[in-house]
């Protein structure tokens, strides 16, 4: 709160009269205020116009900052981008390769399903054969059975012719050597007849064994062409998403490709405007030394403004808008050291007793509380320390707008 709106109410012109700044308006040449406005005026639009160049060329410094980072995060992400391009450049080949592979291994399946139906309908004609060499074996017994019964009959029919050539006496004699003779043959054949039938069982034994066995591996080659039946269908399947995944995978590369060249773009902007920030931030320093150089020179021609009292008031709204505009530049980082009130101000505040002379004297003590408190938040809590510059502000208004009110020519 100023110290001019706290129940200090501005003192009237005519208060003024009374003071020790009477005798200085009696000495004063009628124009001297008209001759010393133009100087005391622009040493206030410096103070201004520093001001605003100080919190321009504060903007502009972090301006220049941000868009610094902003340009570095931006180039990190199109490094990122890009190799998130590589890596997906390295997928769709790994699902180019792994496409290549399915369809390799689909076709492998396939081949090995087929060789395997054509196993199956081997093991089905090895199985028809086996069941026709069974029936032989089965026609051959049967026909090595009926011999056997022929040879057991033509035994008997000799034995029987043996009996009779026997009976005959010596006019059989020759009849039964035969009979002995066709006996014996019938009893070579019963045993060949044995024999061949033993052979035949144990070959019978030997077809059923293999028949079992094909018709065991006819199955196991069946269930297995299934699964490879099943296996390349799958694979077929497999083969198809992997085709629609490096598709996509072509299309997110297209499209980082496509970012990579507009994040490049994006960063070379970035590039350009920090560049200008820059540039603005160096002219704006530049254009600040020119604007000290000339309040040094509105100093200088104000300085002997100091011998009068009622001057001292006349150059107060410059002097405190050089000093407001030194403490801007100190709250942006553009001044290092703490510009202090002139000596001009602090004259004033001794030379002038009067209620309005209080009120100054009680707003400069409240100008120099507020500076601690901004130059204690600089560099830390910055939002603290503006708050403090913009009641410093505020304050200097209220006094210059009071001083004016004493003094209209101020």
């Amino acid at each position: 709160m100023s110290a001019f709106t706290n129940g200090h109410a501005p003192e009237p012109a005519g208060d003024l009269a009374q003071g020790h700044s009477t005798a200085y308006v009696d000495r004063a040449e009628p124009n001297t205020a008209e001759r010393l406005r133009p100087a005391i005026e622009s040493g206030r639009i410096l103070g201004d116009l520093a001001c605003l160049m100080a919190w321009n060329g504060g903007n502009l410094s972090r301006l220049s900052g941000e868009t610094i980072s902003i340009s570095g995060a931006v180039e990190e992400m199109a490094r990122t981008i890009e190799n998130i391009a590589k890596a997906s450049d390295e997928t769709r080949a790994n699902a180019a390769d792994a496409s290549r592979l399915v369809n390799e291994t689909s076709g492998s399946a396939g081949e090995a399903g087929q060789a395997m139906e054509a196993i199956t309908a081997s093991f089905d004609d090895i199985k028809a054969r086996t069941d026709q060499v069974t029936t032989a074996i089965r026609r051959i017994a049967d026909m090595a059975h009926e011999i056997d019964t022929i040879s057991r009959q033509t035994k008997l029919l000799a034995l029987n012719a043996t009996i009779e050539a026997a009976r005959a006496g010596e006019a059989g004699r020759g009849f039964a050597v035969v009979a002995s003779e066709v006996k014996a043959l019938s009893e070579q054949t019963a045993k060949t007849t044995e024999h061949i039938g033993a052979q035949l069982a144990e070959l019978n034994a030997v077809i059923a064994g293999m028949s079992l066995a094909v018709d065991s591996g006819g199955e196991r080659v069946a269930v297995g062409a299934q699964v490879f039946t099943f296996v390349s269908h799958n694979m077929t399947q497999v083969a198809d998403r992997v085709a629609v995944s490096g598709a996509s995978i072509d299309n997110i590369s297209t499209m980082l490709n496509e970012q990579k060249v507009a994040t490049n773009s994006i960063a070379q902007s970035l590039t350009e405007v920090a560049r200008l920030a820059a540039q603005n931030e160096t002219d704006g320093r530049s254009a600040t030394a020119l604007v000290h150089e000339a309040e040094t020179n509105a100093i200088a021609m104000l300085a002997g403004l100091d011998a009068a009292t009622e001057r001292a008031w006349m150059r107060l709204p410059a002097d405190l808008a050089i000093w407001r505009g030194r403490m801007a530049e100190c709250l942006v980082g553009a001044r290092k050291d703490r510009p202090a009130l002139g000596a001009g101000v602090i004259a004033l505040g001794r030379d002038v007793p009067s209620p309005a002379g209080d009120a100054v004297r009680t707003a400069m003590g409240s100008l120099g509380a507020l500076a601690d408190e901004m130059f204690r938040h600089v560099g830390g809590d910055m939002g603290k320390a503006i708050d403090a510059y913009v009641r410093l502000d505020q304050e200097v208004t209220a006094i210059v707008e009071a001083v004016r009110g004493h003094h209209p020519a101020s």
